[in-house]
């Protein structure tokens, strides 16, 4: 039997240089934490199609403009790998409700973000900075 990686996606989501997180609840492994909107892909969809749906779940946001920033590939919490595309929302509309999945979410400053969940995204966010790509 084959072990193949999860496919996931991520959603860097600017207002100006202000990047929205969302924060785990108390009954995630990673409580307290912030992460960006994410999720997996569901049987026969895009990458593309995930982060735009993703992203609407869990924040109430609406982009159909999206551009891929980076990838990755990771190990999750319980252990099984996760490749994935990490998107930058071009526009989006809507006023942001945090989902059940997350406890709250924020808008943070690029140069002074929380403590994140995911070392990964949080290099990836890094780079993000330093490109000074933002909406």
């Amino acid at each position: 039997m084959y072990k193949n990686p999860v496919p996931t996606v991520c959603v860097i989501v600017t207002n100006g240089d202000m990047v929205l997180l969302l924060q785990r609840p108390d009954t995630h492994p990673k409580a307290g934490t912030w992460c960006l909107p994410s999720g997996y892909l569901e049987h026969g969809e895009s990458f593309y199609d995930a982060a735009v749906r993703e992203l609407r779940e869990e924040t109430s946001l609406v982009t159909e403009k999206l551009e891929i920033f980076d990838h990755y590939s990771t190990y999750s919490i319980d252990g099984h790998h996760e490749v994935g595309i990490i998107f930058k929302a071009l526009e989006f509309s809507g006023v942001v409700i945090v989902s059940e999945e997350h406890s709250t979410c924020r808008w943070f400053h690029l140069d002074n973000l929380p403590e994140f969940d995911n070392i990964i995204l949080d290099a990836a966010l890094d780079q993000f900075k330093k490109e000074g790509v933002v909406c």
